[in-house]
């Protein structure tokens, strides 16, 4: 067993205990958490069935000071408490204790800025989303659990239905598929604007990578409400870096209804393509991932979904989740399927799902 305390833990909480106004004076002090266990039976190809087991508990801290006729201020502190079994081969058993979120946020009415460790993530997509670009959020997981990011960000309403977001990122680890050069910072902003009966928004973000120059990312998406919802997300990606292709183009469309069959039936899809090359437009082989998702609520408390992914590059996967929500739990059971090859399978949004198996979550809230 081996017991991990991280250092930015203690820095993080000496900084919020020096930076808030008297604990005494806030207007509102909150501690609440979330505990939840994960146990599940797998099997790889040409292995055995194995388990595994994990206890995660997220303690959190909120604090509001609010000042007279002032900006008010707001600060978050949450750990990460988790223990982990694994059967597979030699038994092994971990427990750790990192930091989750640990930020301070200035309120003023049209604008709030925000400094610390927290959560960045936008674009409308659900299941193939190419703005996943600093959270590590997966559709199977009903935790909703994702890292994230240190840095600076700011979000305002030029007007009462625009958006507009910046942000100075110093350590985006965990949360890129190549990781930034260290001591680096990397930046951008996003400007959402209304559009008919939806919105548009552009994203910019530019950093430098360890292994190699800079890499700079534009984006475009966009969301309507037609009777259908349909939505899309495309970005263009360049790289100066001799290992990699110097264009990456890439581009999810997607689309849901409820159809008035019992208690209501909800259809999504989603279809993507990518494509690279080392100029632009890119002119390389086009490789192609489309996903369905179906949900079904079958009482106020219950509901079943469906997901299927299927893509050129031998990924392919299926999940059947029943879900049960009361007052403080969250139970959920989940069998799955998966065609996909390791490598594959790792570089898609379902992470590295064995071949098959079934898994138990609960989720208790305080």
């Amino acid at each position: 067993m081996r017991l991990k305390l991280a250092p930015a833990l203690l820095t993080c909480l000496m900084t919020l205990l020096a930076a808030v106004p008297d604990v005494s004076r806030a207007s509102g002090l909150v501690y609440h958490g979330e505990f939840s266990f994960f146990a599940a039976l797998e099997t790889e190809r040409d292995t055995d069935t194995a388990g595994r087991f994990q206890l995660r508990y997220l303690p959190l801290l909120e604090g509001v000071w609010s000042g007279d006729n002032g900006p008010g201020l707001r600060a978050e502190l949450a750990g990460m408490i988790r223990g982990g079994l694994a059967s597979s081969g030699d038994t092994a058993a971990e427990v750790k204790l990192d930091l989750y979120r640990c930020w301070l946020r200035l309120d003023r009415p049209r604008w709030e800025l925000r400094v610390g460790l927290q959560k960045l993530n936008f674009g409308p997509a659900r299941l193939l989303r190419v703005l996943r670009w600093f959270d590590t959020i997966d559709p199977n997981d009903p935790t909703g659990f994702s890292k994230g990011v240190t840095g600076l960000s700011l979000r305002g309403t030029p007007t009462p239905l625009s958006t507009l977001q910046g942000w100075l990122l110093l350590d985006d680890s965990g949360t890129q598929p190549r990781a930034s050069r260290d001591g680096s910072f990397s930046g951008g902003g996003r400007l959402q604007l209304p559009l008919g009966r939806g919105e548009v928004a552009v994203t910019t973000h530019t950093r430098l990578v360890q292994a190699g120059g800079r890499e700079n990312r534009l984006a475009l998406d966009g969301n309507w409400d037609l009777g259908i919802g349909i939505w899309f997300e495309a970005m263009l990606q360049h790289q100066d870096d001799p290992a990699e292709l110097s264009w990456v183009q890439l581009i999810t469309l997607g689309m849901d209804y409820t159809f008035n069959w019992g208690n209501g039936l909800l259809l999504l899809g989603e279809s993507s393509a990518v494509s690279s090359g080392e100029s632009f437009p890119a002119g390389g082989a086009v490789s192609h991932v489309n996903a369905v998702m179906a949900s079904y609520p079958l009482t106020l408390f219950d509901n079943l979904t469906l997901l299927w992914l299927r893509g050129d590059a031998n990924i392919a996967l299926i999940t059947l989740d029943w879900g049960h929500l009361t007052d403080y739990w969250n139970l959920h059971l989940q069998g799955f399927w998966s065609d996909s090859e390791p490598a594959a399978a790792a570089s898609s949004w379902s992470g590295a799902y064995p071949q098959k198996g079934i898994r138990l979550t609960a989720i208790y809230n305080h």
